[in-house]
């Protein structure tokens, strides 16, 4: 698939889960092709993952989505350092000790988010996070957030980003 891609000579090449039920040497040896053909032909490439693991080490700017929707958005350093979002900060707290070196006193215990997605056929008013998040209230149930620039190229679309930055002030 990649071949074929590659045989337009792209500006843009969109790679949907590139490395999905691959083991991990030949994910290394797709990623590190992906990278070498985006040096060569001075390409974007858009990486859609579920992987953190890829997205720490391949990704400069990432966006993270929720039921359809962005949540946050800024550099690959600040969602790691500094997540805003809820869904952000739960999704970095599941990575496994071996991913996350800095923090593996943190990862005694793998974490999850509690709940359930909803459902995108009858999604109700509100936040889409809303019946997961530990932070929501009933503004978040009522009215949906807008995607919000909080700090210089960081955006985040939650009502409560404030106190969880002021959360991460503390630690």
């Amino acid at each position: 698939m990649i071949a074929m891609a590659m045989s337009c000579h792209p500006q843009l090449l969109l790679a949907d889960e590139p490395t999905t039920a691959l083991d991990v040497t030949i994910q290394a040896q797709i990623l590190d092709l992906i990278s070498e053909l985006k040096k060569k032909n001075q390409m974007t490439v858009v990486l859609i993952t579920h992987d953190l693991g890829i997205i720490s080490q391949e990704a400069q700017k990432i966006a993270v989505m929720y039921a359809g929707k962005i949540v946050e958005s800024t550099t690959a350093g600040q969602i790691f350092a500094k997540p805003l979002h809820p869904y952000t900060k739960g999704l970095i707290a599941s990575i496994p000790a071996s991913c996350a070196d800095s923090d593996k006193e943190r990862q005694k215990y793998l974490q999850t988010i509690p709940g359930s997605v909803p459902s995108l056929y009858n999604l109700e008013p509100g936040c889409r996070f809303y019946e997961r998040c530990s932070y929501a209230d009933n503004h978040c149930a009522q009215e949906e957030p807008l995607l919000d620039e909080i700090e210089r190229g960081h955006f985040v679309a939650c009502w409560k980003s404030s106190d969880i930055q002021k959360e991460g002030k503390l630690n």
